[in-house]
């Protein structure tokens, strides 16, 4: 039984631009208490495993990290690369299965995670 006093949902914004990549997640689930949460944990999962993945194709030259910040306490993740063409198909790879991860909870968790891909022609910093 799920007792949670405010219905938060986690966001997910993953914003494209050619060869750079935002990748930004906010809020808890609240699927179920702190420790016991399966939401938040697939969420959290998938989100280290793209940070695991991308820091080891900087390491083989294949992209540079611009920004990596994470408080888990918080329900806050920040990732932003770019990546160079020669490694555009690892990369896009990665992305893909990453993507279809979070669209998974969302699909199978609706009203907990709110999952938004966009494909922009620019990008703010």
């Amino acid at each position: 039984t799920r007792n949670v006093r405010c219905k938060i949902m986690t966001n997910i914004s993953i914003i494209k631009k050619d060869n750079n990549v935002i990748v930004e997640i906010t809020g808890h689930a609240n699927y179920s208490e702190s420790g016991k949460d399966i939401v938040c944990a697939g969420v959290s999962v998938l989100s280290y495993t793209l940070l695991n993945a991308i820091t080891e194709e900087e390491e083989l030259c294949n992209c540079d990290i611009l920004v990596s910040e994470t408080n888990e306490k918080k329900g806050y993740f920040y990732l932003e690369f770019n990546y160079y063409n020669h490694a555009s198909e690892r990369i896009e790879v990665i992305l893909n299965t990453i993507e279809l991860g979070y669209l998974s909870l969302q699909q199978c968790y609706p009203g907990y995670v709110d999952t938004n891909i966009e494909e922009r022609s620019y990008i703010n910093w």
